[in-house]
């Protein structure tokens, strides 16, 4: 699961009974200033912290699936950190960083599918977030293994 404390959401305010979907939508630092925004908005809240059914929480003031018998989702905050821990994203790349990893392929200090997977990450947090040239750049690094 991520780390509510530093991690990014997408939050948005939807009306199942509204033909135009999402209402509002934005990114938010954080998950108690992720909830705090949808509270401003609604009375049931759901945040996810994975992909997995079991990461995500009730963090409203009304819990729907308290009243059903087939959905259950627990109730915010998580009980405690997961066993492996918090998943953090990985430092935002920039082209200083970029360039110190293909000096390392080049010189041998690092293993190309090492690098490879360090910039395929970065791709998949960051990519719709990085401008051209750091998305090239990046692209760059994937294809030196």
């Amino acid at each position: 699961m991520v780390d509510p404390a530093v991690s990014r959401f997408w939050v948005s305010w939807q009306r199942h009974t509204d033909p135009r979907g999402i209402l509002e939508d934005d990114v938010i630092e954080g998950a108690d200033a992720a909830i705090a925004w949808g509270r401003a908005r609604s009375e049931v809240i759901l945040i996810r912290l994975g992909n997995r059914g079991d990461t995500c929480f009730s963090a409203g003031v009304r819990h729907p699936a308290d009243n059903s018998a087939v959905e259950q989702v627990p109730h915010w905050p998580p009980a405690g950190r997961p066993p492996d821990g918090w998943w953090a994203p990985p430092r935002r790349p920039d082209r200083t960083a970029i360039r110190s990893i293909r000096i390392s392929v080049a010189s041998g200090e690092l293993d190309a599918a090492e690098a490879k997977a360090w910039a395929e990450l970065r791709l998949h947090v960051y990519g719709y977030d990085l401008d051209p040239e750091t998305v090239r750049d990046l692209v760059v690094v994937t294809e030196l293994a």
